[in-house]
């Protein structure tokens, strides 16, 4: 056992010093701004990655959509768009298939999602839908597509030309 040491007033000498309360005091305040920045970055790159996912969401959207109506028209026999005759927002497709049985695409818009109806099954092709053009130019079919995130802060178009139509 150690044997313990006493100062010039009897008292015992403690070896170990404590922390006085301006320390303790510093350390909180050090440890607190540390933790606010850290946190800080953690939120910003969490809000960033639902923005980065957003757009990544909308442009799979609307590459999805351009792809199939691409594939429709290009198939196309009958449209019921006139030559020339300006924008609409649906069309209608009729396309034989190999066997040479008649099947009817439908592309519409219901509220801000565009819908493809082939022979009665529907399917959404694309969500958060702001605006969407069906054209003929003679035997070429038009669609100019926009569509944004779904908290509306970016958009984006495309326009895809297609079609063989007699």
């Amino acid at each position: 056992m150690k044997p313990q040491s006493t100062d010039r007033s009897g008292r015992r000498a403690n070896s170990q010093r404590g922390f006085n309360l301006v320390e303790v005091m510093v350390s909180i305040g050090l440890l607190s701004l540390v933790v606010t920045l850290a946190g800080s970055a953690l939120f910003q790159a969490l809000g960033s990655q639902r923005w980065w996912q957003a757009d990544a969401m909308a442009t799979r959207d609307l590459r999805h959509a351009m792809s199939l109506y691409g594939r429709d028209a290009a198939k196309a026999e009958t449209v019921d768009l006139a030559d020339a005759g300006g924008p609409v927002s649906s069309l209608i497709i009729t396309w034989p298939d190999s066997t040479g049985s008649l099947h009817t695409t439908t592309f519409a818009m219901s509220g801000d999602t565009l819908t493809r109806d082939v022979d009665g099954a529907a399917m959404i092709l694309a969500r958060n839908v702001t605006s969407v053009e069906f054209n003929r130019s003679g035997k070429t079919l038009q669609l100019e597509l926009t569509v944004s995130t779904a908290d509306g802060t970016r958009s984006q178009s495309l326009q895809v030309y297609a079609g063989r139509l007699p």
